[in-house]
């Protein structure tokens, strides 16, 4: 029965430290000319964007037409020739 156990818990231990290991190698491979659409907008008839950079964290405005702007959704990934 002890054996059971230390078994089950062996296996626990391992599960855990492995989680932890994709979440450090996501942080590593994320690509810093991408982006999460955090805001969107209209102000004097220009729709806009707001693009939080995955790796710095600053946003970036986006000028698109309405076309664009309307299959743009908040949450989206969007991804830029330049980092920002």
């Amino acid at each position: 029965m002890k054996t059971r156990f230390f078994l089950l818990g062996m296996v626990l231990l391992f599960g855990i430290t492995s989680c932890k290991k994709d979440e450090e190698t996501y942080t590593e491979y994320k690509n810093c000319k991408c982006g999460t659409i955090a805001n969107d907008g209209i102000t004097n008839s220009e729709y806009w964007i707001d693009v939080r950079n995955e790796c710095s964290g600053n946003k970036k405005r986006v000028v698109m037409d309405a076309d664009l702007w309307m299959d743009a959704h908040i949450g989206q990934k969007r991804c830029y020739s330049q980092t920002w």
